[in-house]
């Protein structure tokens, strides 16, 4: 999100900017985990991003098995080239986001990500103590934090 604002606004992310997008995380993950807890856990399937660009091919064949979809060589394939897709394009003039991630849209295709060694908080959130224990606290439940497999 910091990236995204300063590449579209040209305005830099001030501390209280900096909380806002962490609640935005905080909230939006809430949201996904007590959705997980309610509904049948065969009609839940959560998955980590980084761990989808870092290692997508048995991701991406674990996804289509549980979607129930084709999980054949062609299959896994045409999903490893999302570039391919006609929406790995800016949107419309005018739009503010340009419909989709800037820096995908200039390489669309998945490129492995760094993923965070602990919850430490980053400097840009440093003022944000109980906030960022709150966020740490839910990252850990989703599996941040851990080593990934």
């Amino acid at each position: 999100m910091l990236v995204h604002w300063e590449a579209h606004t040209g305005a830099p992310v001030t501390p209280h900017l900096a909380a806002a997008f962490l609640y935005e995380w905080y909230e939006v993950h809430l949201r996904i985990q007590d959705f997980g807890q309610i509904v049948e856990s065969s009609r839940y399937y959560r998955v980590q991003a980084e761990q989808i660009l870092n290692s997508p091919e048995p991701h991406m064949r674990s996804i289509a098995s549980w979607l129930g979809v084709r999980v054949d060589e062609d299959a896994i394939a045409a999903m490893l080239h999302p570039e391919r897709s006609p929406f790995a394009s800016p949107g419309p003039d005018g739009s503010i986001f340009a419909g989709s991630d800037p820096a995908f849209l200039r390489d669309p295709r998945p490129h492995p990500v760094e993923t965070p060694p602990d919850l430490t908080p980053p400097r840009q959130f440093a003022t944000s103590g109980a906030l960022w224990a709150a966020v740490a606290d839910l990252a850990e439940i989703l599996g941040y934090g851990r080593p990934q497999p």
